[in-house]
């Protein structure tokens, strides 16, 4: 039920955040809950958590968004243009911001 709750709360974070907003979620230790959703079968719920990580990744929070598992995951999503061209676009996006820039 726990698991359950954490997931509809983070959902709804989600679909709400406002860039304006993103430091609330960074000072109430969110970006964990925001980067589990990367593997919601939800494909709303990753189009939300790849925009929201796009919002909330800075210098003060990219060595915690940008681990090597949550990477990988964003680069698997950037190839999957054929599969999900929304995943691969907002991959594409993040990375371009923060990875390759």
């Amino acid at each position: 039920m726990k698991d359950l709750l954490s997931s509809a709360l983070v959902e709804y974070v989600i679909h709400v955040l406002d860039p304006a907003n993103a430091s609330v979620i960074t000072q109430c230790g969110g970006i964990p809950l925001v980067v589990q959703c990367l593997s919601s079968p939800v494909k709303n719920t990753v189009n939300y958590a790849l925009g929201a990580l796009y919002y909330l990744c800075n210098p003060s929070t990219k060595n915690e968004i940008l681990k090597p598992d949550v990477h990988r995951i964003i680069r698997d999503y950037s190839a999957a243009g054929a599969v999900n061209s929304s995943f691969s676009n907002l991959a594409n996006a993040f990375l371009d911001k923060h990875v390759n820039s």
